[in-house]
């Protein structure tokens, strides 16, 4: 959506520039209105996410800090990863990752907390160690998200 809005704001500003001076003055009166449209249905057309019915809790468990608990918008066969993109959406939480062929996307940091060398985060789904990472695993609506920093050659446990 974006995308498209840039796209008709360069349209708009092409036409104004391309455009004989004595057509302009009615055009730049008119460019604004234009924008705004373009704003207008860019929002209409992507419901907030307060607007979806389902939910799932995501809890961060931060070293030497409360854990942070959030709640993200949950849709029909929402992986992890979209719950964390949503969150982030919301600037509720900020992560990264790093490609791992055959694995997919690993987080890295979350909310700036990165893992030492020989600790990873894992990721948790009502309370249950996931078997596979974030891109993958699929959420049911009120399931309940943990990530926990962990030795990376250890077990980990809530």
């Amino acid at each position: 959506m974006k995308i498209l809005k840039v796209l008709l704001i360069f349209l708009a500003m092409f036409i104004v520039f391309s455009t004989p001076a004595y057509a302009k003055s009615d055009i730049q009166e008119q460019l604004p209105s234009v924008v705004n449209s373009v704003s207008q249905t860019a929002q209409e057309s992507s419901p907030p996410c307060s607007k979806v019915p389902g939910s799932v809790s995501v809890i961060v468990q931060l070293p030497n800090r409360p854990p942070l608990q959030l709640k993200a918008p949950w849709t029909e066969q929402a992986t992890v990863s979209l719950a964390m993109n949503n969150l982030e959406y919301q600037n509720l939480l900020q992560y990264d990752t790093d490609f791992s062929c055959p694995y997919g996307n690993l987080v890295t940091s979350i909310n700036g907390v990165t893992p030492s060398p020989t600790q990873s985060w894992f990721l948790f789904i009502n309370q249950t160690l996931s078997k596979v990472g974030l891109d993958s695993a699929i959420l049911n609506n009120n399931d309940v998200v943990v990530w926990k920093l962990c030795p990376s050659s250890g077990t980990c446990s809530l």
